[in-house]
């Protein structure tokens, strides 16, 4: 898909878009991002904490991009267009007050959007029983998969069921790499996991913004 826009990240730097993701950021779905504080209730305390999930999420693209262009090869470019939509709508099912609130809004919520959606496992499975094994290998919170339901059923004009699938995208298959869900483990590993790109990217940036050193480490050693 040919690149179409560029936006400055205070954190990343340029940060390159594809058509598609113009699309996605533009729709109301995502722009609602830009009024839910990364950190929640934390900027009564850190007074510049007033980061977003909005400036997170396009973060969070820009490391998925970069973790993927590494792996050419063993991922397609369908799936590589697939991944950076997953990791860009990666929290597209937050809620006001991000964490804070989410066990009450789960508590509300019908049974269907909380089912348990079974993760791919990690890059090694191991038998149950087993020293290693740990139980459902960190399955899906709740603004997960409410997220996945956002972005499988949202068929609307400005929906972003409906831009996926005019772009060439399998609804299905980004939401089950937002939930760990997917077929492919490389790609459940990416942005669902131990040390997935979600995490890099709100250490550093909560660390930028609260002005504390916790959380600082080598980027690009990490990504290598």
């Amino acid at each position: 898909m040919a690149e179409e826009l560029d936006i400055y990240d205070d954190l990343h730097g340029v940060v390159r878009l594809w058509r598609h993701e113009r699309r996605l950021i533009d729709s109301p779905w995502f722009q609602r991002l830009r009024r839910i504080r990364q950190l929640c209730l934390a900027h009564l305390v850190f007074p510049g904490a007033e980061h977003t999930r909005f400036a997170h999420s396009i973060g969070v693209l820009h490391l998925a991009s970069k973790v993927g262009e590494k792996l050419k090869g063993y991922v397609t470019e369908q799936e590589l267009c697939e991944l950076r939509a997953a990791a860009l709508l990666h929290d597209i099912g937050h809620f006001p007050f991000s964490h804070t609130l989410e066990s009450v809004y789960k508590d509300l919520a019908k049974p269907d959007v909380t089912a348990h959606s079974e993760p791919k496992g990690g890059a090694q499975e191991q038998e149950p029983g087993s020293e290693e094994d740990n139980g459902d290998d960190d399955p899906p919170a709740f603004h997960e998969l409410f997220g996945r339901r956002v972005i499988s059923e949202t068929p609307d004009e400005d929906g972003i069921t409906r831009i996926l699938k005019e772009e060439g995208l399998d609804p299905n298959s980004v939401g089950a790499i937002v939930v760990g869900a997917h077929e492919n483990v490389l790609l459940n590993q990416i942005v669902h996991s131990d040390l997935d790109v979600d995490q890099p990217d709100y250490l550093l940036r909560d660390a930028k913004e609260t002005g504390s050193s916790y959380g600082q480490y080598d980027l690009d050693y990490l990504i290598e």
